[in-house]
């Protein structure tokens, strides 16, 4: 009897570890059906874009950090649900209608370079992840556990609002879309219907979150604009113009467009501040950087560009004090020549 007991525990410890290395084995190519799964599992879904055999960054995350026994127990330990969206130029390797789909996904998510890796609740709503390779398995789950740490916090104030009726459900759910991360909120208010039940239940927008989204989406159309702009400029003006027509576009929008948001005025002066640190042109940068910060000074951004503005000015100051610059060997610099 005890032998026949401990055989029956050794069968079902052997399909346990099966079924844990199969969900960390395991990819789907489909996301509807992946978060369909996730949500079923009452888990989360690590979706994956590649370019699998194009990109070098993302054979390397394959090889080096996606098919490691460490992140495969990972995987396992968290019951996540696995889903590779495949970007090949061999397009052999997946059918026309599967790259459309693909192709509509990473629109939907604003993806921009691979490999992108994303954590989702059943939702689709993303929570953060890992862009790039990173050198370690451990390094690179150290990230990933901080977009799935904010997903189950967000989704326990989440399920704590469904709770809830009338406004104290809209303050809720406003809560909720406020804890996100930018790409986080962005995908509620676009893809999701939690914006239109905020407004069922608070019509007078006692929580201002509908003020909110309306200006986000004023950002964008300013943002939109002025990079179209840009655009127009790069297209028609030959280099060695190109870069001052730039320049000149943007001072000229920021003198006469008086509408324009501080947050959209803030990416200009950013803009402009890029074109001289690019190009070397450090103690040029400073002034753009020192105004992009004076237009939002108690933003998120505004303390980012602090750090940045400390270390321009401390690169400067290096450069200044070295012997070959021509401030210390006594040779004047010549304003703009290094633009």
């Amino acid at each position: 009897m005890i032998r026949k007991l401990f055989a029956m525990c050794c069968v079902a410890l052997a399909i346990s570890l099966a079924a844990c290395k199969g969900n960390a084995d395991r990819w789907g190519t489909d996301l509807e059906q992946g978060l369909k799964e996730a949500g079923k599992e009452k888990t989360f879904a690590l979706v994956e874009f590649t370019g699998s055999d194009w990109c070098p960054s993302c054979i390397q995350l394959r090889a080096k950090i996606l098919n490691s026994p460490k992140f495969r127990e990972w995987v396992a330990k968290n019951k996540l649900v696995l889903v590779e969206l495949d970007f090949p130029q061999d397009r052999s390797k997946t059918t026309p209608g599967n790259m459309k789909k693909r192709e509509l996904v990473r629109e939907k998510y604003e993806v921009q370079s691979y490999p992108t890796v994303l954590i989702m609740d059943s939702r689709g709503i993303p929570y953060g992840g890992a862009v790039g390779a990173a050198t370690t398995a451990e390094k690179y789950i150290d990230i990933l556990n901080g977009a799935l740490k904010r997903a189950r916090g967000a989704n326990e104030h989440l399920m704590k609002a469904e709770a809830l009726q009338g406004v104290e459900r809209a303050r809720a759910l406003a809560n909720f879309l406020r804890s996100l991360k930018e790409e986080g909120r962005k995908y509620c208010e676009r893809h999701t219907d939690l914006l239109a039940r905020i407004a069922q239940d608070d019509a007078a927008d006692e929580t201002g979150i509908r003020k909110e989204a309306d200006r986000r989406q004023l950002i964008e159309k300013q943002q939109k604009e002025f990079t179209d702009a840009l655009g127009e400029v790069i297209s028609t003006v030959k280099p060695p113009r190109t870069i001052p027509a730039m320049r000149e576009e943007i001072k000229r929008q920021l003198e006469e467009k008086k509408d324009l948001l501080p947050e959209v005025r803030q990416f200009m002066y950013q803009v402009l501040a890029g074109s001289h640190y690019q190009l070397m042109d450090k103690r040029g940068a400073i002034p753009y950087v020192e105004a992009a910060i004076r237009e939002e000074p108690d933003s998120p951004q505004a303390e980012r560009l602090r750090a940045l503005l400390k270390q321009i000015q401390e690169e400067v100051e290096k450069e200044e004090q070295s012997p070959s610059s021509p401030q210390s060997s006594g040779v004047p610099a010549v304003p703009g020549q290094t633009h």
